[in-house]
Formats: C-alpha cells, structure tokens, sequence
C-alpha cells in the first residue's frame, strides 16, 4: 500500500510540473515586459503663397483678368490678398513680420528695390483657416490707395510670406487702366470773367487751371460760342479777332509762353492749345512738374452798343492722345 501510496504522489507531482511548464512555455505566452521612449522630429514646412487677389479678383499671368480702372484727379483703393498654405497649421500666427504685398509698375522683376508701393499683410482672422490639419488661410493687407497719374498699363503683384524660418513669393500681373481725363476749373463749371469794360481789350480775365486728371498725355483743342445776354437777348459775336486765350495775363506780351490763340465761334474750328509736350501726366500729388497744369486766361474785346446785362457763352474743350504715346 505504501508502494502504491508513494506511486501516486509522484504522479501528481509530475503532473503538475508539466503543466507549470506548460504555461510558461507555451508558444505566443509573454515572458517579460519592458516600456522604451520613441523619438521622431518633424521640422519646419515652408509656407506656400499659392493665389494672389486684388479687390477679389484672382491675379494669373494675364494682366487682362484683372483690370483695376484710376478715378478722374481722385485715388481708388486697393486690397491685397493672399491664400497661403502651411502645412504646420500655424498660419494663425503671422502678422505684419511675416507678409509684405508690392505692386509695381511694367513687367520687370517686382520687389522691395522696384515696388511703387509697399503693403504689410496679417492673418485674416476673419477668413479663418481650413483643410487639413488647418493648413490653409489668408493673409490680407491694409487698403492701398493709388493715385490717377499713376502709370498705366502692365503691372506686377508679388506676395513675400515667411514663417521666420522658410520663405516664398508668388508673382502675377494685373492692368491699371488708361485714364483721359483733365478738369478745368478745377471746381464748378462756370468760367467767370467778371465785370468789362465797352469799347476796350479786357485783358487776362477768368484765371484758373487745367490740369491733366488721368494719366495720358493730352492735347487740347478749345472753341467757344458767341455770347449772349440773358436779359435783352444782344449778342457779342465770337469772329477769330477778338476773343483769345492765353496762359499769362498779359495780352501784348506773349514771350516765354505758349503761343497765344484767337477763338472762332464755328464748331468745327477748333484750336489747339497746350504746352507743346502736351499736358503731361502729374508725377505727383501736387501736380508740381511741368506741364501737368497750365494757368488759363482769355483776353476778350467788347464792342460799345451793349445793354447792362449779364452774358453767357459755351467753352468746349476736347482731347486728344499726345503724339508719341
């Protein structure tokens, strides 16, 4: 009994070693646990200016699609915008340190060294961002104002972005308009000649200013009606001897200036005057070049006969292009 007793313990002992061993060496049974760090860098996406847009239009290598038109002696606003894709999501963050707009003028290389004008740009946080992991926005800048001399034709906008490490520009082109357009006076339309005397040259009367309001270079052809008054109906006929205009006041003395020039009343002879060169597109605000404004003045002789009344007559002014445009 013993023997058997003996027997049967050292079968259950070996039993169950078996199936310790089992479970500890079974295939696919883990038999230790360790945690390491992993490490990887993502470094720094450049940002792309993918489109340029002036006043909501999308600028492309066609000046033509995008037509921006001066406004007569006055100025027409200009924004710039720019949608910029960064794939590290934190357009968001860039101000007027990260984007500058150009705009300059013909079709050479347009930059901080070319620019006529020179515009910071800032998210626009009310455009937001989109696209995957917010990799898109807009940078936009702050109106612009050009002025109507500004030269007309082809021009360029480029867009400069940085994220303070990488940089890119985007270049495409638009058109400023071609504008004809000159004022005399420069308020009203009323040329006042004021109070004359009978029988007499009433010399450098109703002095005022014309001035090139575009930016084409202009020559004027002038005519002008007979007067009349508005009481009795008398007329004071316009003959080509007795009604001229002159950029001085003098009516004797016509050195140094334009040539003065005697008006007929019939339509089709009109009569050239302006400077030689033509009235020259203003370089600046104040028109102070030459030949962008000239003095206006009219020497007019008045027959005796005339009752006390107030006289009127029609000053027509037309244009042409300056040869050599």
């Amino acid at each position: 009994m013993k023997q058997n007793y003996n027997f049967i313990m050292i079968t259950v002992f070996l039993l169950i070693m078996l199936s310790v061993i089992y479970l500890f060496f079974k295939p696919g049974t883990i038999t230790g646990f360790i945690t390491r760090t992993g490490q990887l860098q993502i470094g720094n996406a450049a940002p792309i200016v993918d489109y340029i847009y002036l006043n909501d239009m999308n600028c492309t290598d066609n000046p033509n699609d995008v037509i921006i038109n001066p406004v007569a002696n006055s100025t027409i606003s200009i924004i710039v915008k720019s949608q910029i894709e960064d794939l590290n999501g934190n357009c968001n963050e860039f101000t007027n340190n990260n984007g500058t707009a150009y705009l300059c003028s013909g079709t050479g290389s347009c930059n901080e060294n070319t620019a006529n004008h020179t515009i910071t740009m800032n998210y626009d946080s009310g455009d937001g961002q989109w696209g995957d992991g917010n990799k898109y926005c807009n940078m936009t800048g702050s109106a612009e104002s050009l002025w109507f001399f500004e030269i007309n034709g082809s021009w360029k906008v480029n867009v400069t972005i940085t994220d303070g490490i990488d940089y890119d520009n985007l270049e495409k082109t638009w058109k400023y308009n071609e504008l004809r357009s000159f004022t005399y006076p420069p308020s009203g339309s009323t040329i006042n000649m004021g109070n004359l005397n009978l029988e007499q040259w009433n010399n450098g009367t109703a002095g005022d200013l014309m001035l090139n309001a575009g930016n084409i270079v202009l020559d004027l052809l002038w005519n002008a009606t007979n007067f009349t008054g508005q009481t009795y109906d008398q007329e004071i006929d316009i003959n080509g001897t007795n009604y001229v205009i002159d950029d001085d006041n003098s009516g004797t003395d016509d050195t140094g200036n334009i040539p003065e020039v005697y008006i007929n009343e019939t339509p089709e002879n009109r009569v050239y005057f302006d400077p030689e060169s033509g009235l020259l597109r203003c370089t600046d605000q104040g028109c102070g070049n030459e030949n962008a404004t000239f003095n206006v003045y009219w020497h007019i002789y008045i027959p005796s006969g005339l009752s006390p009344d107030t006289y009127i007559n029609s000053i027509e002014i037309a244009s042409e292009d300056h040869p050599g445009q």
